[in-house]
Formats: structure tokens, sequence, C-alpha cells
């Protein structure tokens, strides 16, 4: 016999990848099948096989049937589903393959465990390849072989109970391809006999039984189930008897779920004679979430296969009191043992509301209701409610806003849901109250929720009316009704909060209006959200139904009339100039705000309504009535402007702790910003500059603030308490404390402790009690004193960095006024002041970010007259850069230098066109100007090129070269002389010399070549003059025994060289060129060099030389 051809194709059949292995079987089978013929006579023995078939079916036949036995990587799998597809093509006799089966896994002697397990594995393979090719099906299958093939698997499952569930799952198999047969019925019969001989032991022969009773023509089998009545496991009064089979039958594989869960549930959905989908659940729930661990587990595993199944309107049948709560239960902790569990559990609850929105509804009412919890999300440290809120539907969300309603007004809709609350406890009926205020306030917070301005708008009319209000009789409307009992001052606070909150997420949203989008934070009518809420409260006022839930004070009350009068004239001008409109509207907001403030916190807006009024008034004269016009010159003189007094309070806005006033400080100067003068500088940095910690915070905040900071940081909770006392034990003996003791020890020092009657007792253990009291009032104080302390520092920080974001808005609008030079010097100088310190280090990285995004990065610049302190900035900025050893400090100082460069060098060049002088003057206000920066610029390479311990980075002109050419070739020249030997230049610093020259050269304009020509032609003389100097004294040693320069500096010097010739040879003639270079001298000195014996052997350094002398 010859040797088969198709041996490649059996290795991949074990990828563990199953593509891969699919793909193997395929190729196989397909060169198989081109070998394969018709027999001509019945395939008795395997003699006969081989004689009728090709060498290579042959082997193949063979060698699948081994591999079965194999557990290597994913064998088992890849051959049986080979084997499959071969016996499909062969159609030989089912008792001539179970023969040849059992002689390759033939179980001889003893066998070790893992011997064992792959004979039956291979048995199994086998009958299910068989049943699975269609075999069962033919008319060469007989009665013999389905009991042949029946009795091996009952024998199997008997024997190795781990093999159970395979075994029916086979059998299950070798059931439903059977049906094929003319002899279905005999062979379903003996199929069933077997498997069901002993009835229902396990959930495995539940598992069968299910799955016969659903294919089509089976024989009955009530006379082996005699025990459960109608000979029907699924009918309803079996119910008891089924589920006790299936929570006390043993499952091997819990990670997934067992199929007799699926069958079943696949069968109850489809009948309706069985037991009903609720009525399995039901029980399901009650049994397992009632038992061990591993039951729970399979329970959350049945809810999902089922909530995979079920319809919209069926998913509150799923959500009863024993599953919700073990799932919060599970929830609670990481450490407990269904964690993981529980949280995939809820991961696809909002899965399965993101594929089906309609389903979103009820499942949040069944989270939220009456098994669940009102506060699901926060006791189960989750965002499940949240997420699951965000797949509502426009009409979901109004039904759920209406049963939020519905709870508000009615708190026993939850209160008999939840046994721990007691309605008569009025704290209680306020937490529920407030939780539905929280959920429709979630609406508004969460970004992924699709808004609609009507239920928006619903939801901010509700929490004005039950948070700014207080309903004396009910309307029609079903917001304006009547609480009882009424909410308590506290619940309103909370609810006022909520709306001032939403504020933060309302301005962010736009809606559309006759096809056009309204600008964010307005409505389709064109009016802010904050308008809209200030007008809804305004209307609420004059409602006689409903009354201020705080009352409010004259003071207030004539602030907020004027407010509100200010605000409508403003609407009023808005329509009519449209030049000031943005201004207009700025102030329209602040006032709108403070306004609705005054009404949640009435002492700290009130005067703000006067300075507000005051600053639009002086900024809008015309709007101010007669008698009001004239002021005297020196009174205005006296008083700040507008733009300045604004930004103090804006600044003091960004002191508070609520969210919308920072917001608004923002805002509101974005407007104004472009106005700014020196003195809002001067407000900037009174608070960049003040101190941290509690002396910092003196000088910035008000006195109340300070009250309200040392009132909420010296509260401490009975947990700090205790580890407090806990840390006793290891401090150091208080001796204060011990002479204390020791004195109320010697009040009793004549008298024994055991004669003591119990008055005298109690006396020393008050006594004792006093002393350790107060020791711990002392601790607590100390303890509280730097919780006070450094909580105030981070105060102190977060308020400074909120100023630097109002910079950031400074700089955008102003980036082309001279006022932005104003800002730099003190704001380079706090950036070097908090260098290095760790404190500080927050501060200072914004700082720097400030100025790289806004100064350094900026393509405009500041149209300036004078560059007096434009070149002042420019000197303090490379003292500063002497300073500094680390590199990102350094890039900083040098993104500022080149702004403020390029500034003095845009002003020199309008000098020049200047019309008022002559042209005389202008060159020499340009010459000026520019040579005062280039000398400030020369006097700091000098220090970089010759000064040992000078901290100057080469990036500070290294930048320059890049970004302002101008300037770096008014310095060329001087760049060049230092690099000369007599000035005696550092090593490093030669090498970045001439990398700098190099890009100043790089980035000249190719336009202005031809004009400079006899400029460049000195500069190049004398680079080449320093480069033969360097090359010249390289080989040499000094006095320590040291050369002149190292390789790696020499090799970098000869490369920037190179470049340089090659940037200028087009320029000039050969002859010029060689004498411009002199080009004898150069080569000779060169090939001095490169001959030397330090260098002959470097091949770059060979290669270098080599490229430069080819030049000349």
């Amino acid at each position: 016999m010859s040797e088969p051809t198709t041996l490649s194709e059996y290795w991949d059949l074990a990828a563990i990848d199953p593509e891969k292995r699919n793909n193997a079987a395929l190729s196989l089978i397909n060169k198989l099948a081109a070998l394969h013929t018709e027999y001509t006579t019945e395939i008795k023995t395997v003699q006969d096989f081989q004689a009728q078939s090709a060498p290579d079916i042959s082997y193949a036949l063979k060698r699948l049937l081994r591999g079965l036995s194999s557990s290597r990587d994913g064998a088992r799998q890849g051959f049986a589903v080979a084997l499959t597809e071969l016996l499909r093509l062969l159609k030989l006799p089912t008792v001539f393959i179970l023969e040849l089966l059992f002689e390759i896994s033939e179980k001889n002697g003893t066998k070790t465990g893992q011997e064992e397990r792959e004979f039956y594995f291979a048995r199994l393979f086998g009958y299910q390849a068989i049943a699975q090719s269609g075999m069962l099906g033919s008319e060469l299958t007989t009665e013999a072989d389905i009991q042949t093939i029946t009795g091996s698997i009952v024998k199997i499952s008997k024997t190795k109970d781990y093999l159970r569930d395979v075994c029916a799952q086979i059998m299950i198999t070798v059931l439903e391809n059977c049906q094929a047969s003319h002899l279905k019925k005999e062979f379903s019969q003996i199929i069933l006999n077997s498997f069901l001989k002993d009835g229902i032991v396990d959930s495995d022969d539940v598992w069968f039984a299910v799955e016969a009773s659903r294919i089509e023509g089976i024989p009955s089998f009530e006379n082996l189930l005699s025990d459960w009545k109608k000979g029907n496991v699924l009918y309803p009064k079996n119910k008891a008897k089924l589920l006790d089979v299936l929570k006390n039958s043993t499952y091997h594989n819990t990670a997934i779920l067992h199929p007799v869960f699926t069958s079943i549930i696949s069968a109850i959905s489809e009948s309706s004679t069985t037991i009903s989908l609720f009525e399995f659940w039901s029980a399901i729930e009650e049994s397992f979430f009632n038992s061990s661990h591993e039951r729970k587990f399979i329970g959350f595993q049945i809810f999902l296969e089922i909530l995979s199944r079920i319809t919209t309107d069926k998913v509150p049948v799923l959500f009863t009191q024993n599953f919700l709560r073990c799932l919060i239960n599970s929830l609670s902790s990481k450490e407990t043992f269904l964690f993981k569990q529980a949280r995939h559990t809820t991961s696809q609850l909002c899965e399965f509301a993101s594929k089906n929105p309609a389903a979103a509804l009820p499942l949040v009412m069944q989270l939220l209701g009456k098994h669940g919890h009102f506060k699901f999300d926060q006791i189960t440290k989750t965002k499940t409610v949240e997420t699951i809120l965000s797949e509502l539907t426009t009409e979901g969300i109004e039904s759920f806003l209406e049963y939020l309603t519905k709870v508000f007004f009615d708190p026993t809709l939850l209160s008999n849901r939840l046994v721990f609350l007691d309605i008569s406890t009025e704290g209680d009926l306020n937490n529920i109250r407030l939780w539905a205020v929280e959920q429709m306030y979630l609406f508004i917070r969460t970004g992924k929720i699709h808004k609609e301005e009507k239920w928006i708008t619903y939801i901010v009319k509700f929490m004005i009316t039950h948070g700014f209000f207080v309903v004396l009789k009910s309307e029609k409307d079903e917001i304006i009704k009547k609480v009882e009992p009424e909410l308590s001052p506290a619940c309103q606070a909370s609810i006022r909060e909520k709306v001032l909150s939403s504020l933060v997420y309302l301005k962010t949203i736009s809606f559309k209006a006759d096809g056009n989008s309204a600008q964010p934070g307005h409505l389709a009518n064109g009016n802010t959200w904050v308008f809209t809420i200030l007008e809804i409260v305004e209307k609420m006022k004059k409602n006689k139904n409903l009354k201020l839930a705080v009352p409010l004070e004259e003071e207030a009350k004539n602030a907020v009339e004027a407010a509100w009068t200010s605000i409508q004239n403003i609407s009023s001008q808005m329509k009519v100039k449209d030049d000031v409109k943005n201004e207009l509207a700025g102030f329209k907001l602040l006032l709108t705000h403070t306004a609705l403030n005054i009404h949640h916190i009435q002492d700290e807006s009130v005067d703000l309504v006067k300075e507000i009024q005051d600053c639009y008034n002086l900024m809008y004269p015309q709007s101010v009535k007669g008698q009001n016009k004239k002021r005297k010159q020196e009174d205005t003189e006296e008083e700040l402007a507008p733009v300045e007094v604004l930004t103090d309070i804006l600044i003091s806005f960004l002191a508070k702790s609520s969210a919308v006033q920072r917001g608004l400080a923002s805002d509101v100067f974005k407007i104004f910003a472009g106005n700014a003068t020196e003195k809002v500088v001067e407000l900037f940095f009174d608070v960049l500059t003040a101190k941290a910690g509690v002396q910092g915070a003196e000088e910035l905040f008000e006195d109340e603030m300070l009250e309200d900071l040392e009132g909420e940081e010296s509260e401490e909770s009975e947990e700090e308490d205790a580890e407090l006392e806990e840390g006793d034990d290891q401090e150091p003996v208080d001796e204060e404390l011990k002479k204390k003791i020791q004195e109320a020890l010697e009040m009793e020092n004549d008298v024994e402790m055991e004669d003591l009657d119990d008055e005298d007792m109690a006396a020393f253990d008050s006594k004792l009690a006093e002393i350790f009291s107060q020791r711990k009032e002392m601790k607590n104080v100390k303890k509280g004193n730097f919780r006070f302390n450094s909580e105030t520092k981070e105060n102190v920080l977060h308020f400074k960095l909120r100023v630097l974001d109002l910079m950031d808005i400074f700089f955008k609008a102003n980036i082309q006024r001279p006022i932005v030079l104003t800002a730099i010097p003190p704001l380079i100088k706090l950036y070097s002041e908090t260098s290095g310190s760790e404190e500080n280090k927050v501060l200072h990285n914004k700082i720097g970010t400030l100025l790289q995004t806004r100064l350094s990065n900026s393509k405009e610049l500041p149209e300036i007259s004078d560059c007096a302190l434009a070149l002042e900035i420019l000197a303090d900025v490379h003292k500063l850069s002497a300073k500094v050893a680390d590199l990102k400090t350094a890039s900083v100082y040098s993104g500022i230098a080149i702004f403020v460069t390029k500034t003095i060098t845009r002003a020199s060049a309008k000098e020049e066109t200047a019309p008022a002088k002559s042209k005389k003057q202008k060159t020499e206000t340009k010459k000026s100007n520019i040579r005062k920066a280039a000398e400030i610029y020369e006097h700091s390479f000098t220090q970089f090129m010759t000064a040992k311990n000078s901290k100057i980075r080469h990036v500070l002109f290294a930048d320059l070269a890049q970004r302002c050419n101008s300037m770096a070739w008014e310095i060329l020249p001087h760049m060049i002389e230092s690099t000369l030997q007599k000035n005696k230049p550092i090593s490093f610093s030669l090498v970045k010399a001439y990398e700098i020259i190099v890009a100043t050269f790089k980035n000249l304009n190719s336009e202005l070549e031809v004009s400079l020509k006899s400029d460049i032609a000195k500069l190049l003389s004398k680079l080449s003059q320093g480069v033969v100097e360097v090359i010249e004294k390289a080989p040499t040693v000094n006095e320590g025994g040291v050369y002149g320069l190292p390789k790696d500096r020499i090799k970098a010097t000869l490369k920037s060289f190179a470049a340089v010739v090659r940037r200028f040879k087009k320029l000039y003639e050969p002859a010029e060129y060689a004498k411009i270079f002199d080009s004898e001298k150069l080569k000779s000195s060169i090939q001095k060099f490169a001959d030397h014996e330090r260098y002959q052997k470097v091949a770059s350094l060979k290669g270098l030389t080599a490229q430069i002398l080819q030049l000349f």
C-alpha cells in the first residue's frame, strides 16, 4: 500500500482556534472526497474497506478515530468535526464503524485516571460523530446498532458522574438524528427505555425528558414517568417535584448555565399546557435564592437567560423579592461571594435596556419599586439606574416623571415597600420626597439622556414650586399641590440647591426653533434658562396660593425688585442695541443669577445687586435718569472702572463653593475681558500672590467664609474619634495627664480603695472621667486645627487655580492689546517663585501651561508703540533663565522670550513705516529697539558659551533660530565670534552653538540670500576659522593628559559645519567659495586631523572628513 498524501492536513485539526480547526477539517475532507469512489461490494471487514478505498481514506478513518482520545489543545473537537464529515462522505455500515471505534478505543487492563477519561471521551465523541453524520437515518443502521450505542452511553453515565450531562447531550443528539430512519419509532423506543429506565433522577434526566417531548412524532413515554402526573415533567402540578430535582442535582460546571434550564425555558415559552414562565421563575427564585451560594449563582444565570427571551411587558415578572434582595446584598460589598456575578447581572440589565429602550422604564420601576430600593444606585455603589434612565424614550421619561410626582405627594406609594421606613416619621417622608426630586434632577444632569424642552421645563417648575415656595392651596395644575405635612426647611433648601445646580447642565443644552438651533443655555424662544427660572419665581410670587419658603427681608426684597426692573430694562435695550448686545447680555446674566441667589441665601447677594447696577449705569450712562447723569469729575476719577468692579465681583464668585457661581464668573468675564485694564491685572495678582494656609485665607476670604470653613472642617465623625483614641496608646506619656491622675489618687491617699463607699467611688470615677475628657478635647482641638490648616491650604490653592482660568480668558481676549505685556512680569515672577516647591507644584505647572498655550504658542501679537516694557520683560526673562536648571522651565522662559522678541520686532517694523518720522529716525529707532533686544540675547549667549557655572540652556537660542530667525540673524555674528578659541568656549556649549548656527542659516529666507551675499561670506569665513581651530586643537593634549575635544563633540561640530558648507555652495563661484573658506588651509587641517592616530580608525569621523573634503 502506498503512503497517504494528506499527512500534512492533520496538524491543524488540533489548533486552539476554532476557525483554524474548521478550515483544516474542510481542507482534509475536500481532498479525501476527490479520492473517494463508490464501493463495488458490501463493506463488512477492515480488509474489505482497505481493499476498496484509497490509502488516504483508509488512513484518515483510523487516524480520526484515534484522535478522539487526544487531549492536546483542541484535538478532540477538531478530529470529531472531520470524522463527522468523513462518515457523511463514506456511507459505511454503522456496525462497521462501531467495531472500528471499539477496537481503537478499547479499554485494556488497568488505566490511569487520565487514560480512562480519554477512553470515555473517545467513545462519546465517536457516538456524536456517528449521530451528526446522518448515519442513524440510513438503512445501514439497525436496532442492534442503536442498542449498542445507547447501552454504552448509559453505562458511561452511571460509571462517571461528571459525564452525566455530556451523556445526556449525546443521547439527545442520537434521538434527534434517528428520526430520519424508517425505523424511527423502534429506535426512539430503545433510546427512551435505555435512558429513562430508572425514571427521573436528576437534572440530566429532566433535560433529556424535556428535549424528547419536544421532538415531533416521538413515542409516548408516560409509562417510564409513572410517578409524574400526565407523564410530563413540565405539567403544572409537577412544579414542586421538578424544583426538588433541579435544586438537589449536582452541577459540575457552574461557569455556564446547565442546558436543562435553557431547555425548560424554551419548552414552556412555546407551550400552553405546561407550567408557565412566571410559575417556573417564581419557583426557581423562591428555592434557589434561599439556598447556597452555588444555587444563587445559578439563579442569576437563569434570570439572565429568561431576560434574553421575554418581551418588554413581562420584565416586571422577573424582579421578585428574593431575587432583588440577593442582588442588592451581593452588590453591597466586593467581599461578598456573588459580587462579580451580581455586577455582571446589572451590566446585562443596562445592555438589555440599551437594546430595548421600551424596557428601560419597567426596569427602573422594579429596581426602585416594591422589592428594590429607592436609592438603589447609592446602596449598591453602581450607576445601574442612572445608566438605564439614559435609555428612556421621551414617553418613558414623561411616565416616570408622572410616577415621581405621585410619590412626592403620596410617599406611602414607597413606604409600604420599604420596611425600614416609618410613615409617621417626618424625616422619612422628607427623604422620600427628596429622593423623588433627585430622580427628576438626574434627568437634567445625565448627559446621555436626550433632552426635551417640555419635560425639562416641567422638572424645573416642579423644583421651583416646592423649593422656593410653600403651597397654601392646591390648584388644578398637577405641580401646584399642597404637601402634607409641609416639607422641612432643610428639604426645601436641598431642592433649591438642585434648581441652582441644574444651571450648570442647562447652560450647555440647546433646542431647535423653526429649524434653527438656539444657543447653548437657551430655550427655543431665545431666553436663557436662568432667566426663565427667575421669571417663573417672579410669577409665582404673585400667586395667592403660594408663599415664599424663605420670606425676603425688606432689603433683600428691594434688591430683587431693583434687579428685576434692571433685567427688564436690559432686555428692552438688547432689542435695539446690537453693537453692545453681548455686554448687555452679560449684565442680564449676572443680575439674573444674583437675584435668583437672593431667594436662596439672602445675605450673600443683596449688596451685589447695587454694585452690578452701578457698573451698568457707569458703562451705559444713557440708561440712567437725568438726575443721575451728572457726576463730579473728581469723584469719577477716584472710582474704579466698571470692568474693574465687575472683575472684583467675579473673582469673589470663584471663592464660592457653588459650581454655578464659579461657572458664571467665567461666562461673564468672557464678555468683558476685552475691556480689561491694568487694575484688573492687579486684582488677579492680589489673589495669586497671597500666602497659602490660614494667613492666605484671611487675606482672600471674607470673615463669614472663614467661619464657614472653620465650622465645616472642625466637624469630626465618630470614626475619627475612634481613630484618635486608638492612637493614644502609641503616643509618648503625657506628663500633665500623669500629674493630674496622681493628684486624684492622692485625694484618697489615706483610704484603701476597697474601703471606699459608693459615693466616694463615684466621685473618684467622676474626677478621672473629667481628666480624660479634657485630654480628649485638647487632642480634638489639635487635630481640628491640623485639618483646618491643610484644607484651608487646599481652598486657597483652588481659588488661585480658578483665577488662573480667568487669566486664560484675559490673555485670549487681549492678545493683541498692550495690556498683555503688563500681566507678564508678575506672572513669570510668580512662576519663578513657585518653582521647586512641592507645596506649589500644581500652581507652578498651571502657570507654565498658561504661559505656553496663551503666549508662547500664540500666532497673534500685541500691538505696541513703546518697546520699553517689552525690553524690560525680555531682560527679566533672560535673568530668570540663568537661574533655572530644568529644561521644562527653561523652555517656558524661552517661549515668553520669543513672544516678547516678536512683539518688539513687529513694533520696530511699524516704526519704520510711521509717517511722522524721517527715514533716518525710523531706521535709528528700529535699530535701537532690535539692537537692545539683540544685546540681551548676546549677553546671555556669552554666559552660555564661557561661564562654567551658568544654568542657561541652549533651548533659549535654539528656539530663537527656529521661531524668530530675524533676531537670530541679528545675533549670528556674535554667536560665530563666540565659537573662536580665543574666547575659551566650553566644549559642550560649542557643539550646541554650531547646531544653533546651522539652524539660523538653514531658516534664512532664500530670497534674502542674494542681498545678504557679502554679509554671509564674512560670517562663513569666520565660521570656517573657528572650525579649523577646533580640529587643530582636538589632537593636542593638555597638562592633565586630556585631549582638546571629545570624539563625539568633534563629530557633532563637523556634521554642523558640513551642513553649512552644502547650504551655500551654489551661492558663490568656486574660486570665491574657496577664498571664503580658505580651502587650502581648511583641507590641510582636516586631512591632518583625519590622519591622526587617535581618529583615523573612527569610521564616522573618517566619513565626515571625506565628505567635507569633497565639497572643495
